[in-house]
């Protein structure tokens, strides 16, 4: 444990592929947006229940082959295509606490719309901020509107699914996989700090393919 506890995220244990494949689903099924219907779908078509995915057993090799194969035709995960395009195939996994230190390094994706609703930047700081300031170039947005939602559950005490990112082995950023609404109002609730969030490593060679890194 000696090295894990020089790590700049405070480190609670070791996590698997499996579990951050069944951390991304359980999300991304109570998210109301757009991928609920097609893993609910996926779900019915292939005869297994929501049970899969909200009692997750991760010592049954099957579900967890189930799960990564949902979670492949949905968004692309086995076959790294979508928002997987050229995903490392390899990381290794560990759930963290998000302390003080880290905040300037948490990074949403490379991708034009968040880029947008953050103001120019990858910060989701920015995002928040305009959140709070109520801008009213972002405030009726189905989007700001997701993450008032969450905010208001957060506020309320209601439980808020870790979220999911990647980081070089230098841990000199951490790039939002999965949870960039959760992630910015976890920021204008003011509930960052001490959240809950998977981590995978992969070495930044591997890491910058990824489409959106």
């Amino acid at each position: 444990m000696g090295f894990w506890k020089n790590l700049p995220v405070k480190f609670l244990r070791e996590s698997s592929e499996a579990e951050m494949v069944a951390t991304f689903l359980i999300a991304e099924i109570d998210s109301h947006q757009r991928y609920d219907g097609p893993i609910q779908k996926w779900l019915a078509e292939n005869d297994y229940s929501q049970t899969l995915i909200r009692n997750v057993d991760l010592d049954n090799e099957e579900e967890n082959r189930a799960r990564s194969r949902c979670l492949g035709e949905c968004r692309g995960w086995e076959d790294r295509t979508l928002i997987f395009t050229r995903f490392p195939q390899s990381l290794s996994w560990s759930l963290r606490c998000i302390e003080e230190s880290d905040l300037p390094k948490i990074q949403m994706v490379n991708y034009v719309e968040w880029i947008d609703y953050a103001g120019g930047t990858r910060n989701f700081a920015d995002y928040a901020q305009r959140i709070i300031a109520n801008d009213p170039e972002i405030s009726d947005t189905p989007t700001t509107r997701t993450i008032c939602a969450i905010r208001d559950r957060l506020e309320s005490g209601a439980f808020v699914p870790p979220m999911i990112a990647v980081t070089p082995e230098d841990e000199s950023v951490f790039v939002m996989l999965e949870g960039h609404a959760r992630t910015t109002a976890r920021f204008a609730a003011n509930q960052i700090v001490g959240a809950e969030i998977m981590i995978g490593s992969a070495a930044v060679a591997d890491l910058q393919h990824w489409c959106v890194y």
